[in-house]
This record gives structure tokens, sequence and C-alpha cells, in this order.
């Protein structure tokens, strides 16, 4: 009992700091796929700033969120896939390499338990998944890195009820922003290293999207959409 309590005050303390105005669960709503990819994400940002002693219970956090799911042919399948997306302005897109990597593969990587094995085959074969398995893991995810006071411009076609977040590395800061018919209204949490967007697209709405990163140093980060 009194190591639970430890461990719970040293998680605690670890980024109490670094961590603030998180998202509210509630305004992710329907998208709990992208809710779970995003756990999964500040699970990693945790790890990268919590002290030695409590950074494997992020690392396992964030490997829950990530990991490969079954499916009812047992199966294991992506969570996620690829966001593509039409380049508008890609000139300050650096490389990601040394830089913190919101993936399930960093976080294995990362994870100090090297006998921790999945159970099950990956299945990546998008037709031998059945459907109720595809709509739980609906997800998109693009890795990018930004350099230091500039910004990317991204154009995606969206119909109806739509998501998307950008989580950049601890310690930095990003601003996005999305614009279709109208602009909608983005949100900024976590001191300015996540922004958020949910909006309703019209059908086949072509959609812009912005990500700025207004700090001092080349970021990378994860855009995360439905």
């Amino acid at each position: 009992m009194k190591r639970c309590f430890l461990i719970i005050v040293l998680l605690g303390i670890s980024f109490c700091n670094l961590f603030a105005q998180s998202i509210d669960d509630r305004n992710f709503a329907e998208f709990e796929n992208v809710k779970e990819y995003y756990d999964g994400a500040i699970s990693i940002a945790r790890a990268t700033v919590a002290d030695q002693s409590v950074k494997q219970y992020h690392y396992e956090d964030a490997i829950n969120y990530l990991r490969p799911a079954s499916s009812k042919y047992k199966w294991l399948v992506q969570r996620y896939s690829a966001l593509e997306l039409e380049e508008v302005d890609t000139k300050a897109i650096g490389s990601t390499e040394g830089h913190i990597l919101y993936t399930y593969d960093y976080a294995r990587k990362h994870y100090a338990d090297v006998n921790f094995q999945e159970n099950g085959l990956l299945r990546n074969d998008d037709e031998e998944i059945d459907a109720e398995t595809k709509r739980r893991l609906r997800c998109r995810v693009k890795i990018l890195a930004i350099a230091p006071h500039s910004s990317v411009v991204y154009k995606d076609v969206v119909t109806g009820r739509s998501i998307l977040v950008a989580v950049a590395e601890p310690n930095a800061t990003l601003r996005l922003s999305v614009s279709g018919k109208s602009k909608y209204d983005c949100e900024s949490y976590e001191n300015g290293m996540v922004g958020f967007c949910k909006w309703v697209a019209g059908e086949n709405e072509e959609t812009i999207y912005r990500i700025e990163n207004t700090g001092d140093k080349e970021v990378c980060l994860a855009l995360i959409a439905n």
C-alpha cells in the first residue's frame, strides 16, 4: 500500500509543472481511437521528463495505449494508419532523427522490460480485418519535425465530424489552425504543447491544416486525426 502511494506521489511530482490545462476527455466524444493514441503520446512525453524511478510506468502506459490490438480472429492489427496529406507548404520540414517519437516502437525501445512480448500474429492486410475492429481502431497519424519559428501547411479532404490533435515534444510549443469553408476554432493545451480542433465538415470538404512551431528549436510532433 505504501509503495502504491509513493508511486502516485512520484508520478504527480514528475510532471505537475510541465503538464497543465489538459484536454477534457469529453472533448474526444466518439473519437475513442484518437483519444487512445493521444493518451499514448502524452504517456511518452511524461516518461521523457519523469524521474528514473517512474519512467517505466509511463512507458508501460504508452505501450498499452499504442500496442497492436486483437481482432475477433485473434490476429494482432495496428491501431492506426498513416495520415496521408497533400503538401501545400512543407519547406520547414526537418528530420525526426534524434527526437522523441510518439509511436509504439519508440515506447517499446525505451521500456526496460526486454522480455515483453506480444501474443499473436501481426496482420496488416486490411481485407482480413473484420468491420468492428476497423471501426474500433480508426485513427490516422503523421509524425513530422518542423524548423524553429516556422510552419507547415497541408491539405486534407474530410466529411462530417472530424478531429485533429497536434502533440509536440515536452517543453516545446506549437500553434494549430484548421480552415475549410470557414476557419474552425482550435484550442491550446498542456502549456502550448498540444493543439486541438474538432469540427463538422461538409461533404468531401477540402481542409487546410497549418502547424506552427513557435519555439526556437526544431520540434518533432504527432498529428492525430480520425
